[in-house]
Formats: structure tokens, C-alpha cells, sequence
């Protein structure tokens, strides 16, 4: 480090330099190295030694190159320790940070060329409150250790190359939240989740398999995220009672059945099912989504027929159906189902009734289940089976916001009617 040698400043330095212009003879009156956004610093980084060292935070120096010096742990003394963005930085974390049993912070994330595993020793971090270790390339085990941290309350351990299972002891710490997606953990998820503190759990992009646990309905989280793994069987019926839940994603999974009853899942904006094996959803009645389910997306399921129950999304504005095998028709929520009375000065599509025009009269509209919808994606469903493209096409010509319409290869067969279809 060309700068360090001629006792040039670093960028961002905080605190005082050395005597003799290398930043560690003076080292009684240095609490604290930072340094900063370091985009023009080439080389190796040297050895800090400071018995007295509380802070350290290297991050954005995309050409320092090199090992992580072990001399970094020296005094025992760090509190905070920050190491990120540093492409070229390669070797292992230093098994000799573990000496700095008085660290509350540690943050070792996007320094693609460090590889692993990561040391059992950072057990030994018995006083460390966050553990963040992001975008490495560790290829072990997450450590079983990390159990003894018993102060730890935030993990984020995602996209670090992690392999193997996640031990049960880990749920027994008040971690609040632990992120551990896009990895290769694999196994069960174990039941001990269902007595954690958990308000966020992240698990998806992974290998994890077989049941979910029932405990896992226990969390206290606001988004079921477990996506892209290989979970099977059906999903525990205990779902009912998230009610924090505002975001539910089980997309690329073997889950199989029917989805369980969400109907007191108040909070849900999003519904992400695809690419499963499931048969059916649980009701939905209106109190339950019809002022908040805006997605819904079941495509590349088992579905025979449409959910009747899914005619009560309010304010649906995409639904996604595509890769069933959907054969019913109409589809609950295209046709109007009766109709309504609205007083004049309301819309009805883009028409305004206009109370001057009627004082006195009240003006009756047809009824649809779906008048937000915006995008139908029902493609790759046999509809041919028990409709035409005629009968198809009146049905969606009720939607005055519908944008887009994907059927292709449904089997639809008819000539396109020439008069103007109601609504259009």
C-alpha cells in the first residue's frame, strides 16, 4: 500500500496516525482504524498492530489483493469488525479474529474470492449481537459453534457457499432474525424453529427437503419465504393462524394437495404458489383478501378446476393460472354474477353516471368479481375442452382494465365474432 509506506493518509482515516507515519507506533493514542471507499489503494493490506484497536471497517477497495492479515485480531479488543466489497481479497477468515470475545458486530460480506470453511472457532465470538456473512465462496458447513454466540440476535448468512444442514441448537439463541438463503443447506428444517423468537426467516434458494415442520407455523414472521427448494407433502394446516403474514411464497417446491384455508390471513398482498404440485386452495372468503390480494400466481400446478372461492379477490390485478389443468369454463371472476344498485355520480367501467342526468333513479350495473384485473395468464389449459374462442372472448370483454391475455395452446376453437362485444 504505496500510501501507507510513505505516511500518506488513507481514505476515511478516523482517528490519530502513528509517530513515525505508519499508523502503529504511536499506537496508545489510536482507539480506532476506518477506512473508507478505498478505490485507488493497490496491494496487500499489512499487519495492524494496536492493542488498543476497537474499530475496524475496510470496505470498497476493489484493488487491494491478498489475505486477510490474521494480525487484524491483535489486542482482543475489537467491538466492531467490517471487511466488504474487496473483489480480490482471497484466503480464509482468520481463525485469530475469535480472540476479540469483546466484538458486538461482525461483517464479513462481498469478497467473492475468500473461500471457507469458516472457522469453528467464531464460537468464541461469545459477545457478537450481529453475524453477517454475504456473496462469499466458504464451500463447509454453517459452524454448529455458532450456538455458543449466546448473544447473537441477528444472522444474515446468505449467498456465502454454505453446505450441509442447519443444527437444532441454532434456534435455541434469541435470534430474531436469520437469513440463510441462496446457499446449499440441505435436510429438514428442524421442529426447534416453532420455540425461536423469529420475526424474519429466510430459507429459500436452497436444498432443503422432505415435510415442513408443523412448528414452523409457530413463527411470528411477515413473509413465508421457502422458494426454490425441494420441500414435499403438504403444507402444515397451521398456516391459518400466521396472521402477520403479508407475502406467501412456496413457488418451486414439490408441495402436493390443496393449499390449507388462509381466510384469516388478513395482511396477504401476494400469493406465489407456482411451479408445485398442488390440487386446490383452501377458502377465501371476503373479509379475507378482498381488500388486499392484489397477486395471485398458481401456475405450473395440478389444478383441475378453478378455486371457487378465488371469485372473491376484490382487487385482483394478476392472476396467473398458466400450466394446468384447467378445464371448466367460464372461469369464476370473468362473467358478472347478477348485479348491483350504484347511486349517480359513481362509475360503472368508464362510464360516469351523472347525477344531474338522473336526480331521483338509482342505476343498475352487472356485478364482476374481478373488476381490478389487469393480466389473465391462463395458457396451457385444456379451456377447449368446454368452451370456444366466442363464448372465451365475451367473457373477458366485461373488463374494462384487462390489459393482457395470454391463452395460448388452450384449444380454443371458433371464428372471431365480427360485432362489438359488450364492454369493448
Amino acid at each position: 500500500m504505496k500510501w501507507w509506506d510513505e505516511g500518506k493518509d488513507g481514505t476515511g482515516w478516523v482517528g490519530r496516525r502513528g509517530t513515525d507515519g505508519t499508523g502503529g507506533s504511536d499506537s496508545e493514542s489510536i482507539e480506532a482504524h476506518q477506512f473508507q471507499q478505498l478505490y485507488a489503494v493497490s496491494g496487500t493490506l499489512p499487519p495492524i498492530a494496536n492493542p488498543r484497536l476497537e474499530l475496524v471497517n475496510i470496505f470498497h477497495a476493489p484493488k487491494l489483493a491478498g489475505p486477510m492479515p490474521k494480525e487484524m485480531a491483535n489486542g482482543g479488543l475489537i467491538r466492531f469488525f467490517g471487511f466488504t466489497q474487496m473483489e480480490q481479497i482471497d484466503g480464509t477468515i482468520p481463525r485469530e479474529l475469535a480472540k476479540n470475545s469483546f466484538c458486538g458486530f461482525f461483517f464479513v460480506s462481498e469478497n467473492p474470492s475468500m473461500t471457507g470453511p469458516l472457522t469453528k472457532d467464531i464460537g468464541l465470538l461469545e459477545n457478537v449481537l450481529l453475524l453477517w456473512v454475504h456473496n462469499l465462496n466458504l464451500r463447509g458447513s454453517f459452524p454448529r459453534s455458532v450456538a455458543n454466540m449466546s448473544k447473537l440476535s441477528v444472522v444474515y448468512c446468505f449467498s456465502a457457499g454454505f453446505e450441509g444442514r442447519i443444527h437444532s441448537e441454532l434456534f435455541r439463541l434469541p435470534v430474531g432474525a436469520f437469513a440463510v438463503y441462496e446457499n446449499s443447506l440441505e435436510g429438514q428444517l428442524p421442529s426447534e424453529i416453532g420455540s425461536s423468537s423469529l420475526t424474519v426467516f429466510l430459507t429459500q434458494t436452497n436444498w432443503f427437503a422432505g415435510e415442513m415442520p408443523t412448528e414452523y407455523t409457530k413463527l411470528g414472521i411477515d413473509t413465508i419465504s421457502i422458494y426454490s427448494n425441494r420441500f414435499t407433502g403438504s403444507f402444515p394446516s397451521g398456516i391459518t393462524n400466521m396472521t402477520r403474514v403479508s407475502k406467501i411464497q412456496l413457488y418451486n417446491n414439490e408441495f402436493r394437495g390443496a393449499l390449507p384455508d388462509i381466510s384469516k390471513m388478513l395482511r396477504v398482498t401476494g400469493t406465489f404458489v407456482q411451479s408445485n404440485r398442488l390440487t386446490g386452495m383452501g377458502s377465501v372468503p371476503d373479509i379475507c383478501i378482498k381488500a388486499v390480494q392484489q397477486v395471485m400466481d398458481a401456475s405450473d400446478n395440478d389444478f383441475r378446476i378453478f378455486p371457487a372461492a378465488w371469485s372473491q379477490l376484490g382487487i385482483v390485478r394478476s392472476m396467473d393460472l398458466a400450466l394446468n389443468s384447467i378445464s371448466s369454463f367460464p372461469v369464476a371472476g370473468l362473467m358478472p354474477r347478477g348485479t348491483y344498485y350504484i347511486a349517480p355520480g359513481s362509475m360503472v367501467g368508464t362510464l360516469e353516471i351523472l347525477a344531474g342526468d338522473f336526480p331521483n333513479v338509482k342505476v343498475m350495473a352487472p356485478y364482476y368479481d374481478w373488476p381490478s384485473l389487469i393480466s389473465l395468464q391462463i395458457s396451457k389449459n385444456p379451456l377447449g375442452t368446454a368452451t370456444d374462442a366466442r363464448d372465451f372472448l365475451y367473457a373477458l370483454a366485461y373488463h374494462s382494465r384487462l390489459g393482457q391475455i395470454d391463452a395460448n395452446e388452450c384449444k380454443l376453437y371458433a371464428d372471431i365474432p365480427y360485432e362489438p362485444l359488450p364492454g369493448s
